[in-house]
C-alpha cells in the first residue's frame, strides 16, 4: 500500500487508495482477492508497526464493504445496490465521498 509510511495525511491516503482501486477498473474476482489479501497482509504490519489501530480498523471495514458482495450489517442492504447506479452518479458518489475524506 503506497500509503502505508510517514505521511500527515496518512489516514485520508490510505482511504483514498482503497476507493481508487474499486473506482478506477474492472476488476475479476481472483485480481480482487490478490489485492485484498496483500493490502491485508501490509494493514497488519502496518498495525504492529505503530499501534494505530483506528486506521487498521477503518481501512479493514472500507475495503471489506467495497470488495464484498454480501452486505456486511444490516445498514449495507438499506441502500442501493452499485450495480443499478449509472456510472454518471457513481463517480458522482465517489467523489463526494473523497471531498469528505479530504475535508476531515
Amino acid at each position: 500500500m503506497k500509503s502505508i509510511g510517514n505521511d500527515d495525511n496518512l489516514e485520508q491516503c490510505c482511504y483514498l487508495e482503497i476507493i481508487e482501486y474499486f473506482n478506477e477498473r474492472t476488476i475479476n474476482q481472483e485480481e480482487k482477492e490478490i489485492w485484498k489479501n496483500h493490502i491485508l497482509i501490509e494493514l497488519m504490519n502496518f498495525l504492529n508497526q505503530t499501534n494505530n489501530r483506528k486506521l487498521v480498523t477503518n481501512a479493514i471495514i472500507l475495503l471489506l464493504s467495497l470488495s464484498e458482495d454480501n452486505p456486511l450489517d444490516i445498514y449495507s442492504d438499506r441502500g442501493t445496490n452499485i450495480n443499478q447506479i449509472v456510472d454518471k452518479d457513481k463517480k458522482l458518489l465517489i467523489q463526494n465521498l473523497k471531498e469528505e475524506l479530504l475535508h476531515n
